[in-house]
């Protein structure tokens, strides 16, 4: 009797968890610009678009290599870079407006 081998593909979970994070992150500094910085969702929306950041850039490059997960890499590391700026501008425009009152 002869028994076959059972490969499995390639995956790359640093892509899939980089784009999760990113769309959860985004989810919560739209929620935090909306209602103008609710102190319990700004930090973590930045650590999360942060860290959607690294991992899309790490499985970008373990993509190019193994040839699985480039694009969800790629939006993983958008959506974490969006948030960053997101929650950037609607800090500085929170500022200005204190300022001017």
């Amino acid at each position: 009797m002869v028994y076959q081998q059972i490969v499995r593909p390639p995956s790359n979970g640093l892509a899939t968890a980089s784009m999760v994070l990113g769309i959860i992150a985004l989810v919560f500094a739209l929620i935090a610009a909306a209602t103008f910085l609710p102190p319990l969702l700004v930090l973590p929306s930045f650590i999360l678009g942060v860290l959607a950041g690294i991992l899309g850039s790490v499985a970008m490059q373990k993509a190019r290599r193994i040839s699985v997960g480039g694009a969800a890499a790629k939006a993983g590391a958008v959506l974490g870079g969006i948030t960053v700026l997101i929650l950037l501008l609607t800090f500085a425009i929170s500022m200005i407006i204190l300022a001017s009152t």
